[in-house]
């Protein structure tokens, strides 16, 4: 009874331990290498790039001002 649950317990210790090292690596490539591709960028998150172009666009409305494109 006792080898079992040793046997048991080694298989999903050993099963949990791959996840983790698969886990970080992926994140180590993410953080290093892959997060600098545009295109992994946005299948992985697609809203990004329109959240930035509407804040691009807050942005430009604050510096141009009440009276549109003239400067202050």
């Amino acid at each position: 009874m006792l080898e079992e649950i040793s046997a048991v317990l080694t298989i999903l210790f050993s099963l949990v331990l791959v996840l983790i090292i698969i886990a970080l690596s992926w994140w180590f490539m993410w953080k290093v290498f892959l997060s600098r591709f545009e295109f992994i960028n946005e299948i992985f998150f697609p809203d990004r790039k329109k959240e930035e172009e509407a804040n691009n666009a807050a942005e430009l409305k604050k510096r141009e001002g009440p009276r549109g494109g003239e400067k202050n």
